[in-house]
């Protein structure tokens, strides 16, 4: 980030709104114009963080509740706290208004849930579907090579 925009945020003469969308939201960190769909909520941030915080292990988020798959609300969810990982705050509050989380969350629910937005957004949800079911067989293949290397030592 540049100096002056760095310093402009932290003396919030510039002021993030919580329906701005940061790129760290698309894949390869690229918004197309043309195609506002292209790459959204597939960024490589959302998928380490959505992993760190939802991870199918037993000290995930994901199997303290029984989550099976990403929902809506949960790309929601790590979107916005990747939103404040990057903020100058050093604690989170869903109302403070340095970054607006309420408002950013359901900026993007609301779009997820939006009728006319439902192509996209099962096109989307199939793509997480499909990313978590090959994390998590990955996951469970490393933990049986480890555990047949565990016995073999």
């Amino acid at each position: 980030m540049l100096p002056r925009t760095k310093q402009s945020l932290k003396s919030r003469e510039t002021v993030v709104h919580g329906d701005q969308w940061p790129i760290f939201l698309y894949a390869g960190y690229e918004y197309d114009p043309k195609d506002p769909w292209k790459g959204l909520l597939r960024s490589e941030i959302l998928i380490f963080i959505r992993y760190f915080y939802c991870s199918a292990t037993c000290s995930g988020n994901a199997y303290l509740y029984g989550m099976k798959c990403v929902t809506q609300g949960s790309l929601a969810y790590v979107a916005m706290q990747v939103r404040f990982s990057i903020s100058l705050l050093s604690m989170f509050s869903c109302t403070n208004t340095v970054t607006n989380s309420e408002n950013f969350y359901h900026s993007i629910l609301d779009l997820l849930e939006d009728p006319d937005e439902s192509k996209e957004v099962t096109d989307l949800m199939t793509w997480w579907t499909q990313f978590v079911a090959s994390s998590v067989l990955i996951l469970k293949l490393t933990l049986v090579i480890e555990r047949a290397t565990a016995n073999i030592n």
